[in-house]
């Protein structure tokens, strides 16, 4: 299919979008104020149907759905991370008790297990998602040689999603090399091919190299402004352990940083979802898979130069997370 087709496609109603559609013309002056209506509001005009509550999880590695128009998503979560891209219109969340709207050209990830819900959309809101398992990304995002804030979501949402609950939201909207690379990847969803899965991997990959790229440029801009924003306090944070690695202690960063020690670990767990030493050992052993894959000194010398100064700890914690040892990670990468 080509671009028109598939933008065609996407406006047209599905057959559940026509019944939630249906649904809501039997109260007309609904119709106009849809998206800004709360799941009460569908009940309290008794238009339960149209109030969808998910309970699917995906059995496949990479998943695509359009977002339905006409009903309320209630809250919910899962057990996979989810990307979703506003190719048309806007659309309003609610993510972890936060309101989020989102605008054409946004993309929103969301890690696994984040609570979410979602407002009706209307006619010109259209939405795309892609379910994504964690097995997928085990696969694909340790090929990231990046180090900013979007990659490091990637690599924790492999890991260690049951502590962050976090999401991402960037603006694509004057990327049209992003846009048509998400229709590129629609289209072996509605229109498979030979080769169609192998296409769907590199498309996503390739969204995914374009989000890290914009996430660079984003954290330039923060840097030169010094935002006073979450986003800008992780990035601080981040590069300040990464530069520090080796011999980094709380004491030294709160001084840094001009804090006592009590308020720079309550800014860290804030920015973070951690502690300073589980957010420390986070950082040390994603150090050591770069070392590992990238260079070829010994085991020990990664461990050193990742801020490890105990053998056994290294190994232990490495296998604790990676399933496996440092040697048998670096083999399975040769």
């Amino acid at each position: 299919m080509n671009y028109k087709e598939i933008d065609g496609l996407l406006r047209g109603y599905t057959s559940h979008e026509k019944e939630y559609l249906k649904n809501v013309e039997f109260v007309p002056e609904l119709l106009e104020k849809i998206s800004e209506m709360t799941k009460d509001d569908f009940i309290n005009n008794s238009l339960n149907s149209n109030v969808y509550f998910p309970t699917k999880n995906i059995n496949v590695e990479i998943d695509f759905k359009k977002h339905s128009r006409f009903n309320y998503v209630a809250e919910h979560k899962h057990a996979y991370i989810e990307m979703s891209y506003v190719y048309s219109g806007k659309l309003k969340q609610i993510i972890n008790g936060r309101e989020v709207m989102l605008e054409k050209g946004d993309v929103i990830i969301l890690d696994t297990n984040v609570k979410h819900e979602t407002f009706a959309a209307s006619h010109n809101d259209i939405i795309v998602t892609f379910l994504l398992s964690t097995e997928f990304f085990k696969r694909n995002m340790f090929q990231f040689e990046s180090s900013n804030f979007i990659s490091d979501f990637f690599l924790r949402s492999i890991f260690e999603s049951h502590k962050y609950n976090r999401y991402l939201l960037l603006s694509m909207a004057k990327d049209n090399q992003f846009k048509h690379l998400v229709l590129s990847l629609i289209n072996e969803f509605v229109d498979p091919d030979i080769e169609t899965d192998l296409l769907k991997e590199y498309y996503l990959y390739i969204l995914f190299v374009e989000l890290v790229r914009r996430g660079e440029k984003r954290q330039e801009i923060l840097k030169e402004n010094e935002v006073n924003s979450e986003e800008y306090t992780y990035f601080r944070i981040t590069n300040y352990i990464k530069e520090h690695i080796t011999d980094i202690t709380l004491a030294k960063m709160a001084k840094d940083f001009g804090y006592n020690t009590n308020y720079m670990s309550q800014v860290i767990k804030k920015a973070t979802g951690h502690s300073f030493s589980e957010f420390v050992l986070d950082e040390r052993l994603n150090i050591s898979v770069h070392f590992l894959k990238k260079t070829n000194i010994s085991i020990q010398e990664v461990a050193t130069k990742s801020g490890f100064s105990n053998m056994n700890f290294f190994y232990h914690k490495f296998k604790e997370r990676f399933k496996i040892t440092p040697k048998e990670y670096r083999k399975g990468i040769e």
